[in-house]
């Protein structure tokens, strides 16, 4: 029995993971490296190794047309975020809700079932080296987990597609062939567009970001504390969060605070 993602609710969802290095065997993430610095001679596509506990690439293609030399230390350096930061500003709450429900349904498999027996699928449009927004399906495999069941390996790789090309984000079981769609059916993508703030709630999130507590804030708006709630959820509807912090981060992704 698999997840119900229809029932889910993006917002009420957090990842957590805790690892202990001395149990993860580096020598697995090696070999795998290996395989992948003989394949991409063979293909411009851009493979990666992601390592969740480090949070970071083990290994992302050097050969790829998708990065520039300069930009391929720069992945290495700053992780997945760079991907956030180069997606389309329209599809980056999008991409964020995708990586949320595929945690949620992993989370919440039957214990007969295998993480790594799954993988992502989806389409978002990311910058390239000519700084256009190309469209690229983007694809991830769960490769390993730890002693404690944690996702600890994955193996992604993108490649450029038709911009006309679409379909709905879904995980798969690799095994079965069953899919699951990963966001609800009843959900549009242009419901995750980058949303438009008003004054106000721009500068509620530049309070948040900066620590200020509620009565501090409110004061600073010349509002009540209750009202002052009311415009915090609409804030964190807009940019589909479930707290502060990741408010501040879905912002910090779409450029709306440094």
């Amino acid at each position: 029995m698999k997840p119900n993602l229809e029932k889910f609710d993006i917002q009420d969802f957090n990842i957590k993971q805790s690892f202990v290095k001395e149990d993860l065997d580096y020598s697995i993430a090696e070999n795998y490296a290996i395989t992948l610095r003989h394949l991409e001679n063979l293909s411009q596509q851009c493979f990666w190794i992601f390592d969740y506990h480090l949070n970071n690439f083990y290994y992302i293609s050097s050969n790829t047309n998708f990065f520039s030399k300069k930009e391929i230390d720069l992945v290495k350096k700053n992780g997945y975020d760079y991907f956030i930061k180069h997606t389309h500003p329209n599809d980056i709450l999008y991409l964020l809700n995708i990586h949320k429900s595929a945690w949620y349904f992993l989370q919440n498999l039957d214990k007969n079932q295998s993480i790594t027996d799954f993988k992502v699928s989806y389409i978002i449009q990311i910058l390239n080296t000519s700084s256009k927004y190309i469209t690229v399906n983007q694809q991830v495999k769960f490769l390993e987990t730890d002693k404690q069941g944690n996702v600890w390996l994955s193996l992604g790789y993108f490649e450029e597609v038709s911009k006309n090309m679409s379909y709905s984000p879904y995980i798969k079981n690799v095994e079965s062939g069953k899919k699951t769609n990963l966001i609800k059916t009843s959900v549009s993508k242009h419901s995750f567009e980058a949303p438009k703030l008003t004054k106000r709630e721009l500068k509620l999130l530049t309070y948040l970001s900066e620590n200020f507590t509620q009565k501090e804030i409110a004061e600073r708006l010349f509002i009540s504390i209750e009202t002052l709630k009311g415009h915090r959820k609409n804030l964190y509807r807009k940019l589909h969060a479930s707290d502060k912090n990741e408010a501040i981060k879905n912002a910090y992704y779409l450029g709306l605070i440094n």
